[in-house]
């Protein structure tokens, strides 16, 4: 019988997730571990466990449960301000290294990470 697979990243990506910002900026790279830390502080520990603060985005739609997962929230933050920062303002790469960390955190701690839409238990 084949021995069940887990399902996440292993966890050889992680130490490329922390050298490769360290390559660009030690700013970049020291602003994402603290992201990831604090990220991990205030989340759940586990999948489907609560964490310290209440998710908002997690709402019933019909029969569907939607779950915007914090690093998706984060994502999007990101990319505004890397919008924000090519058009009127310049932004630090401590910016980027802190949003980057919560969204790799989100990613790479959670089993669930790419579920965003389930069918609702009756």
């Amino acid at each position: 019988m084949k021995k069940a697979i887990k399902k996440g990243l292993p966890a050889l990506p992680k130490v490329v997730f922390w050298l490769t910002p360290l390559l660009i900026s030690l700013e970049a790279g020291l602003s994402m571990f603290m992201g990831y830390l604090i990220a991990g502080f205030v989340a759940g520990k586990k999948s489907n466990q609560q964490g310290r603060i209440r998710n908002p985005f997690i709402f019933d739609v019909r029969s569907y449960r939607i779950h915007v997962h914090h690093w998706l929230v984060f994502l999007g933050c990101l990319a505004f301000v890397f919008v924000l920062s090519r058009t009127a303002f310049g932004v630090p790469s401590a910016i980027y290294g802190f949003l980057g960390g919560i969204v790799v955190q989100g990613i790479i701690d959670y089993d669930d990470w790419k579920s965003v839409v389930k069918k609702r238990r009756s």
